[in-house]
């Protein structure tokens, strides 16, 4: 019995995929018949996406985008709106739209309506994979707001794609870094230091490592500004994103890197500029600490410049101190 039930799983399976792949295919045979003109549909979004026919808000699900007053405006949730413009049937241009509504078609453009999401999703991300710069960015860029799919293995494949332009491959990892999926900033650190990978993907990277939660990110990004192995420039990267983190230990962490006398100046420098981006109450005391005791003089003139960009009493105590040590 438990047999005949597998069989029958994997019979319906492949009929499912078998009908997917044949609507998919019939998406594609729609673009191919255009050949100049414009082709149409929209398909659902996922939770969190609203637009309003114009601009797209990413959200958290069950959040809603309104102002101090509880004002929505014309945000809706969905759907996403795709028109493909097509010239000698190769798609030359994807315009993606979320809420709002389209007219009459004009001449010259056919209207599919309504295609489910995972179909739409799968002809998108083929654009993705195959067509060129813009249209393969923005393609993508529509695919990851369908509802019901999950694309962390397609991302992650497009991102490790060599052959692939870098803008392609760079958006593919800035959508990766916003799934939910276990091991993303795993794989995001292993692209950080892929010496293979061109300083643009790492530092690419770096960034998208920085918006995931603090507790996946604060300690990778600590490990890679500190490991000698990867470049200066990515280092730097690191240190400026940790600086944007909240928390009294990570004030703690940039403090260290500047006060280790076997560090590269420059990161040193770097990790300066990142105290000074800090809350005022953690930032001022630091600067004025490094302004008054650091022993190598590039960092005593960082921390000074930094300071004198603070409106904040202690600043002008410091300053009043050194004109009259000065005298």
């Amino acid at each position: 019995m438990m047999r005949m039930l597998q069989a029958t799983s994997i019979t319906l399976l492949l009929l499912a995929t078998t009908s997917l792949q044949a609507r998919t295919d019939a998406l594609e045979d729609a673009a191919r018949e255009v050949q100049n003109g414009k082709l149409r549909f929209l398909f659902a979004a996922r939770a969190g996406v609203w637009g309003d026919g114009g601009s797209v808000l990413i959200m958290h699900p069950g959040e809603v985008p309104e102002d101090d007053h509880g004002w929505r405006g014309r945000y809706e949730p969905g759907p996403v709106r795709v028109t493909l413009t097509l010239r000698d049937a190769e798609v030359v241009r994807v315009k993606r739209q979320v809420g709002g509504r389209w007219g009459t078609a004009p001449r010259g453009t056919r209207d599919l309506g309504s295609v489910p999401a995972l179909l739409a999703s799968q002809f998108l991300m083929t654009l993705a994979f195959e067509g060129h710069g813009q249209v393969a960015e923005d393609a993508l860029a529509a695919a990851v707001l369908a509802a019901g799919v999950d694309h962390t293995p397609q991302l992650r494949r497009l991102a490790g794609d060599r052959e692939r332009p870098l803008d392609v491959r760079k958006s593919a990892i800035f959508w990766f870094a916003r799934s939910d999926a276990e091991g993303v900033a795993q794989d995001l650190v292993a692209w950080i230091r892929a010496r293979r990978e061109p300083r643009e993907i790492r530092e690419h990277a770096v960034f998208a490592l920085s918006q995931r939660p603090q507790e996946e990110s604060v300690a990778p990004l600590l490990a890679v500004a500190r490991d000698h192995e990867v470049s200066r420039e990515v280092r730097k990267q690191a240190v400026f994103w940790l600086g944007q983190a909240v928390g009294d230990a990570v004030t703690a962490d940039l403090n260290a890197f500047v006060r280790d006398d076997d560090e590269d100046v420059e990161i040193r420098k770097h990790a300066v500029f990142a105290l000074s981006q800090r809350p005022a109450d953690q930032s001022v005391p630091a600067l004025l600490r490094v302004a008054r005791s650091a022993a190598h003089p590039e960092l005593r003139e960082s921390a000074i410049f930094w300071l004198s960009q603070v409106d904040d009493p202690r600043v002008v105590d410091f300053f009043e101190e050194i004109l009259f040590q000065e005298e």
